[in-house]
C-alpha cells in the first residue's frame, strides 16, 4: 500500500497549494501553485481509468535547475502514479517563462488540463509544521 497523501490548499477560492505527504519517510513536499482548471481549456469531461504518460519538453530535458526539481517530483508524486507508457493521457512537463514549470494534460495532441503552474518546492524533513 502507498503511503503518500496528496493535498490540494485554497488560495482566495482557488487552488493555491499542492503538499505531498511521504507518511512512511516522515517528510512532506509543498508546492506554492497556479492552476487553470479543466473546463477553462476544453469545456468537457475527461475519463481515464488506464494511468498516465510522463512527458518532459525539449527545453526542459536539458536544464539542470529543473532536474533537481523534477528529481524531487519524481520521487515524491511520479513513482507512485499509474504510469501506463500506451495510455492516452500524457502529463508533460513543460518550461514556463513565469514558473519554475508547468504541469499539462493532454489526450492525444489535445490540451485537457488542468494545467497546474508550479511556483516554488519546499521540502520538509518532518509531516508537520513545529
Amino acid at each position: 500500500m502507498d503511503k503518500h497523501v496528496l493535498l490540494i490548499g485554497e488560495f482566495k477560492a482557488n487552488p493555491g497549494t499542492l503538499v505531498v505527504y511521504d507518511v512512511e519517510n516522515e517528510r512532506r513536499l509543498s508546492s506554492f501553485i497556479s492552476v487553470k482548471l479543466q473546463r477553462e481549456i476544453c469545456g468537457e469531461k475527461i475519463y481515464n481509468d488506464d494511468g498516465i504518460r510522463i512527458k518532459i519538453s525539449k527545453e526542459l530535458k536539458d536544464n539542470e535547475e529543473f532536474q533537481k526539481h523534477y528529481e524531487i517530483y519524481d520521487e515524491f508524486l511520479f513513482q507512485h502514479l499509474n504510469i501506463d507508457e500506451d495510455s492516452e493521457i500524457t502529463l508533460r512537463l513543460e518550461k514556463d517563462s513565469k514558473y519554475l514549470f508547468a504541469i499539462q494534460f493532454y489526450k492525444g495532441r489535445v490540451k485537457i488540463g488542468p494545467l497546474i503552474r508550479v511556483k516554488s518546492i519546499k521540502l520538509f524533513d518532518s509531516l508537520y509544521d513545529k
